[in-house]
């Protein structure tokens, strides 16, 4: 990376900070961010601690839930705001307290490979302050134990088969030949060092690995009026996800993530609902909102945008309120 084109848009940052702020997003943006190895997660995260947000969409002084399994195992949520943030991605906004992980099988329906985990129960709750910022959110969902996995990074990632011990148990570290160590397979991994090696892992290593994201929109109030509307692409997040059932092109779920029912193996799903996690970025990120729309987000917050956001679900409830909140409506990737 160009050390002096950074410089040189920290210096844009600066200024633009040091100005009386002329959009909550220019002031929100000035605020300290938190680095990606504290938000972000490996992939589509840690299967053993998945969850999402009720309701999905949400305005600025109601509630949102949040429904979290993690196999009894304690727990902690974090609540991120993704943006620009001088280049880190996201803002740290709250801590909740987590009340508990056991939850009831979810309820699946044959006939359209349905799965709808609305039958979970509320694992924390953030009441969303009235003064609150418009944007995509998420939850970090985090185990505050370690599950043991041979990588440092916590990643459940098929090893590449030269590499891998028989059973593809992820938890064991691959063999190595006749020698104790193997060197090469360090540098091989990058950051994906083998345990004990922490002194060379990498500085953009996540800092607590096995955890995962449940995401949300908070709306602007309905008398405002921005210049741009972001449109989340949510409903294709919804066609892509592999949770349990394959997608809504017959996209089957990852091994790794033992999810998948045998008898709904080879068929495609015809529903999908709003109360399961999303597990669309191990398989088609560009599904996802860290593929474009992440880009996107980033470069409206960087640039000073008067930019609020809402979700496709949003539209298709509200889709008569789009011409009085903004001048341009701005969908990214496919709805």
């Amino acid at each position: 990376i160009d050390s002096g084109l950074l410089a040189r848009q920290r210096d844009v940052d600066d200024a633009r900070c040091a100005e009386k702020p002329v959009t909550p997003i220019v002031a929100e943006n000035c605020r300290q961010g938190s680095p990606p190895q504290e938000w972000d997660v490996n992939a589509a995260g840690e299967a053993a601690i998945q969850g999402f947000a009720v309701p999905f969409s949400v305005s600025p002084g109601t509630q949102v839930d949040f429904k979290v399994k993690a196999e009894s195992r304690a727990f902690s949520v974090d609540v991120y705001r993704a943006g620009y943030y001088g280049g880190l991605g996201a803002r740290k906004i709250v801590t909740l307290e987590a009340r508990h992980g056991s939850q009831p099988p979810c309820q699946l329906y044959d006939d359209t490979l349905l799965v709808d985990c609305s039958n979970w129960d509320v694992s924390a709750s953030w009441h969303i302050p009235p003064d609150a910022v418009s944007g995509v959110y998420f939850a970090r969902l985090t185990l505050t134990d370690d599950l043991g996995n041979w990588r440092v990074d916590g990643s459940g990632t098929t090893s590449s088969p030269k590499f891998r011990n028989p059973d593809w148990n992820q938890s064991l570290q691959p063999p190595c030949g006749s020698r104790e160590e193997c060197p090469a397979m360090a540098h091989a991994y990058g950051s994906l060092k083998l345990r004990g090696g922490a002194d060379k892992l990498l500085h953009t290593s996540l800092q607590k690995p096995y955890a995962s994201h449940a995401y949300f929109v908070v709306r602007a109030p309905a008398h405002e009026k921005h210049d741009v509307l972001f449109q989340t692409s949510d409903t294709t997040w919804q066609a892509y996800n592999t949770y349990i059932a394959p997608s809504t092109y017959g996209v089957q779920p990852l091994p790794r993530h033992n999810f998948s029912i045998p008898s709904w193996e080879g068929r495609r799903a015809y529903k999908k609902s709003y109360n399961a996690p999303i597990v669309t970025r191990d398989t088609r990120s560009v599904n996802m909102l860290f593929g474009p729309e992440i880009s996107a987000i980033r470069f409206l917050e960087a640039n000073g945008y008067d930019v609020s956001y809402w979700s496709g679900y949003d539209t298709h409830r509200f889709g008569a309120e789009l011409a009085d909140r903004a001048k341009v409506i701005h969908s990214f990737s496919r709805s």
